[in-house]
């Protein structure tokens, strides 16, 4: 069976986020700006009105609970968080600030604001506690397993701790203005301060250096996914010692990391999309279809994918391959395996 996916008429605004594997929200089309909720499965969209800002972008999603984390402009110089709910047809609104880093978690989110050395967390519908204070100002957050936290301040303090408080550990590591914190697939904080990456297990230290300087990193089987300064994207198997493997060449367009870093979503010419599958790095093309925008969205653990195809989302949805790779390819898909090992499509073969 061919993979062909579904279209979803869009107009105006092309940003779109996933409230959980079955429901997209949809930015915007014109004004005045109202933002919907998109059922996959009936194709019923729900509008969701407030005063909304159609430059606003996703900082993240929690599929269990079906939120989406957005931060939008609310005047000059400043921005705020606006909390969507699947089903609840209101937000959740949180106040100006000159600039906001937030994560998402299971049960609410973290907030740091205008350099503010707090760390913020604010369970489901309660109020904010703090978690901890970080020398310089709070630079980055991220959100661990298992309910811990990692943040770093600009001064280089970096710490862990649980988000339901108690003993937090603190360590230090080397930054500039764009470092920032990761986690590997055991749930241990990552660093990234330009080409380095740091580690921190039972201490912190360097476990690669990178061609480029890194934007962008992920959690994936045995290692970690990363996107660098052009969009070209490794994948480091991290569990012995370190190999670097090239996944995905340089782009004008950034990759998508799929399904908890186990596929890559990873844009070429004339809109390609190549498939990579992490761990084996088995790689295959998505149909080709003409793309007018760069828009390349995961869903949070589905194999699907929404990517912006003309006047429309285009919902691809792929079943995980088989170890036999060309018996799935006949059987998923109307591709194919050439002798040598690369994939193409009938329409593309040489009479």
């Amino acid at each position: 069976s061919e993979i062909v996916p579904r279209l979803i008429e869009k107009r105006g605004e092309f940003t779109v986020s996933f409230m959980d594997d079955d429901t997209l929200l949809l930015w915007p089309d014109a004004v005045p700006a109202v933002f919907h909720a998109h059922d996959l499965a009936t194709r019923i969209e729900t509008p969701i009105h407030y005063d909304a800002n159609i430059m606003a972008h996703p900082v993240g999603n929690d599929p269990a609970s079906g939120r989406v984390l957005v931060i939008e402009p609310s005047g000059p110089h400043q921005e705020r968080l606006v909390e969507f709910q699947k089903g609840n047809p209101k937000v959740r609104l949180f106040g100006s600030a000159g600039s906001i880093v937030a994560r998402i978690v299971a049960k609410g989110f973290m907030l740091a604001h205008d350099k503010d050395p707090r760390v913020l967390y604010s369970p489901k519908d309660a109020q904010f506690v703090e978690l901890v204070k970080v020398e310089g100002g709070v630079q980055s957050i991220m959100a661990l397993t298992n309910n811990r936290f990692a943040a770093l301040g600009a001064s280089g303090e970096l710490v862990r701790g649980e988000l339901a408080g108690g003993a937090v550990e603190h360590a230090r590591v080397e930054v500039d203005a764009n470092s920032f914190v990761g986690m590997d697939y055991d749930g241990h904080p990552l660093v990234v301060t330009g080409k380095r990456l740091f580690l921190w297990d039972t201490s912190v230290h360097q476990i690669a250096e990178l061609a480029r300087a890194a934007i962008a990193i992920s959690a994936a089987p045995r290692g970690v996914v990363v996107t660098l300064d052009n969009n070209a994207v490794v994948y480091l198997e991290t569990d012995g010692k370190v190999v670097t493997h090239d996944v995905a060449a340089a782009s004008s367009s950034s990759p998508a990391i799929g399904s908890d870093g186990t596929w890559i979503a990873a844009p070429g010419n004339g809109g390609k999309i190549t498939i990579v599958e992490i761990p084996s790095l088995v790689r295959w093309e998505l149909p080709d279809f003409e793309a007018t925008s760069d828009l390349i969205v995961p869903a949070p653990t589905k194999r699907r994918l929404i990517r912006g195809v003309g006047a429309n989302l285009a919902v691809f949805d792929f079943p995980a391959p088989a170890h036999d790779f060309a018996a799935w390819l006949d059987d998923h898909t109307n591709a194919y395996e050439h002798p040598d090992g690369f994939v193409a499509w009938p329409w593309t073969r040489q009479p």
